[in-house]
């Protein structure tokens, strides 16, 4: 068997003895120094492999991390509490002519106690805060029989309300927009009969 130069640092570490034994040439080893070494050490020593310290993570004291864990946890709970939700969008598609849906928005802002900002004005987006739900509301009201226009707004909004009359039924036209409107998919969707 040669013999082989070890290095300093291997030569802190226990020493094995490795021996052949009879004709199966199994080998067996023995500890010098400090026991309960690893099986796997033992190997890569065996191999010439050398231990190496990870590049990737510093050798950072655990007192140091429970600190830096316990900073970071109060981080994101600030963050998280100062992020506002995104507005989200409403459409607003009648299904009959004698629906006004300035009025039913108007009362959508009664129920909750908020107001609506921009009814008033030519715009035709009208947004509400509610500081109940902890987020805005964009309301895309969309004449009736206004078939492209209502496709275009059930496509942008987030929820689509369907208004429908006490007194009259819905139209062919209506019920035409209803079908166009599942045949492109609708977000979720509320009828609701204003009263």
């Amino acid at each position: 068997m040669a013999g082989t130069l070890l290095s300093l640092e291997q030569l802190s570490r226990p020493l094995y003895i490795f021996a052949t034994s009879g004709s199966a040439n199994t080998i067996t080893g023995r500890a010098i120094g400090a026991e309960g070494q690893k099986s796997s050490r033992v190997k890569d020593i065996a191999k010439g492999r050398t231990a190496r310290q990870s590049t990737k993570s510093p050798a950072v004291s655990t007192v140091a991390q429970t600190l830096l864990n316990r900073r970071n946890t109060q981080a994101q709970a600030t963050q998280r509490a100062s992020l506002v939700a995104a507005t989200r969008i409403v459409a607003i598609i009648p299904l009959s002519e004698d629906i006004d849906a300035r009025a039913c928005i108007q009362a959508l802002g009664r129920c909750v106690d908020e107001e609506i900002h921009g009814i008033n004005e030519s715009t035709n987006i009208w947004t509400m805060k509610t500081s109940r739900f902890k987020t805005s509301l964009q309301f895309l009201p969309v004449p009736f029989a206004r078939s492209f226009a209502a496709l275009d707004a059930a496509r942008a909004a987030d929820y689509t309300l369907l208004l429908l009359s006490p007194t009259i039924e819905v139209i062919p036209g209506g019920d035409t927009l209803l079908r166009m409107l599942q045949a492109q998919g609708l977000p979720t969707a509320t009828a609701a009969i204003p009263w």
